[in-house]
């Protein structure tokens, strides 16, 4: 009897053929049809590893996509699909919240997978579990520092293990003086560890220039910029420098930044380096800069530049009694190899950036929202959001613009951008409203995601609230309520849905 080729019959190199570059929800789906579906995907490292959407999976703190386990992406591609339908319903309902911090007690940062979260108070340092209850910031920290702690970097390694970096100047500080920063090594509890709190395994350190604060972290790799006012004490000084913390060498670099006179049609346009990013992905140093020709200028353009990521040249150590924190210094000419002017207004040349698919072939490097008058510096008055995507294999004009259209969605509180490099973040004015719509991308950045949510009453009560965080891979937002008749003063607190 002749049986007709189906999917539950077809070789399982058709199966994983079939399904490849398909998104996780579906790559779900498929799984649970059958036992030997199942087997086949759960056990198919490089099926995930296609998915347009990846970087949406919950991954655990001290882990990367490369150090999961095969068996794990399925289970995290569940609950990543889960927390999306719970947040795409008709209107998302909180599930829990708990207070996370007190007047007085900075949060810092929510590591990967959500459940752990730095806090530091001045000179003190706690890193905490959020899902084993209260933060304990009365508690014993993990670390005490000789000054105010700040500038909090992060990088998860693989196999529970993570660095941690942060600056601290003298406290209370001054401007423009000199700082230290501390590299910690960390090794987290596994999820089974009766263990609640991380181990430091090694700590470093090294005095910075003057006024030098960390800004990026990869690898052994820090990059430092200048906070320096020039004389005006309105403009950066542009300078920065890249530092191997594991051999001891930085190289301080400087570089020629375009104008963009002949782009812009105005001359004198004085670029300042206001971000700096390390690129896994694409190998590069991402540059950030604003361009303005007075102090006063409302409507500034901003523009995008690459580097390859330089090598830092080791240097022989000409004295043996030199200070183990102390840096050895080199100075080097950094060249651009790309730029790109962000558009001053909609322009049409601008590519319909629905299909998840197409977008995952670009590398996304930042966005922006942006209307057909011009740039907006405030997300709340536009109409499109716009991610631009870097494509490695063009040699000419390589990035590429993709909208998120906002036309229908006029109530829409909060846009947010959250990208692999960094978490979603607003900018708004209190709110009072029990109920929000919240427009952001995805981990992915594959998708504009739009969700309508409902907070908790007995927690907002009528309060004055802003929006502080939104984790779409968690499912969780984080809200800062402010006390009765205390202006900049009240407390954190996270909302699961």
């Amino acid at each position: 009897m002749r049986v007709n080729p189906n999917i539950h019959t077809i070789a399982p190199e058709l199966v994983l053929e079939i399904l490849r570059d398909e998104c996780l929800s579906t790559l779900v789906s498929i799984a649970q049809v059958s036992s030997r579906l199942y087997t086949i995907l759960k056990n198919n490292r490089s099926i995930w590893m296609n998915s347009p959407d990846i970087h949406d999976l919950p991954i655990p703190v001290g882990e990367t996509l490369s150090t999961i386990p095969n068996s794990l992406f399925l289970r995290l591609a569940m609950r990543a699909v889960d927390i999306r339908s719970r947040l795409e319903a008709p209107i998302a309902t909180p599930i829990r919240y708990s207070k996370i911090s007190e007047p007085g007690k900075h949060l810092t940062a929510f590591l990967p997978s959500g459940d752990w979260v730095i806090a530091s108070h001045c000179e003190r340092l706690w890193i905490r579990n959020i899902r084993r209850g209260d933060l304990g910031l009365d508690s014993e920290p993990i670390f005490v520092a000789r000054g105010k702690i700040q500038d909090i970097k992060f990088e998860s390694v693989g196999f529970g293990k993570a660095i941690l970096v942060f600056t601290i100047n003298d406290w209370p500080s001054r401007e423009n003086s000199p700082s230290e920063t501390f590299i910690l090594n960390l090794s987290f509890p596994s999820e089974e560890s009766p263990e609640a709190d991380p181990h430091i395994t090694r700590v470093q350190n090294y005095t910075l220039p003057n006024s030098f604060s960390v800004v990026a972290l990869h690898g052994p790799l820090l990059v430092i910029l200048d906070t320096t006012l020039d004389t005006t004490e309105t403009m950066s000084l542009n300078r920065f420098g890249i530092i191997d913390y594991q051999q001891g060498f930085g190289t301080e670099f400087s570089v020629d930044l375009p104008s963009f006179a002949d782009e812009t049609g105005v001359e004198g346009l004085v670029p300042t380096i206001t971000r700096l990013q390390l690129h896994t992905e694409l190998k590069k140093l991402v540059i950030h800069v604003v361009l303005q020709n007075s102090p006063g200028l409302v409507r500034n353009r901003r523009a995008i530049l690459l580097a390859d990521i330089p090598r830092i040249t080791p240097l022989v150590r000409s004295n043996l009694l030199m200070k183990s924190r102390e840096l050895l210094w080199s100075q080097e000419k950094l060249k651009l190899t790309h730029s790109y002017l962000i558009p001053g207004h909609l322009v049409p040349s601008l590519l319909d950036g629905s299909n998840e698919s197409t977008l995952s072939q670009y590398v996304p490097i930042d966005e922006f929202v942006v209307d057909r008058y011009g740039e907006m510096a405030s997300p709340f008055d536009t109409e499109n959001m716009v991610s631009v995507r870097f494509d490695p294999t063009r040699t000419e004009d390589p990035f590429r613009s993709f909208p998120f259209i906002l036309k229908g969605d006029p109530d829409d509180a909060f846009y947010a951008h959250f990208t692999r490099e960094h978490s979603a973040h607003f900018g708004s004015a209190g709110k009072t409203e029990n109920l929000l719509d919240i427009s952001c991308f995805n981990a992915s950045c594959t998708r504009r995601s739009r969700f309508r949510i409902a907070l908790p009453h007995e927690l907002t009560g009528g309060q004055m609230y802003f929006m502080r965080r939104v984790d779409p891979s968690e499912g969780r937002i984080v809200l800062f309520i402010f006390e009765d008749e205390k202006p900049r003063v009240g407390s954190l607190y996270l909302v699961q849905y």
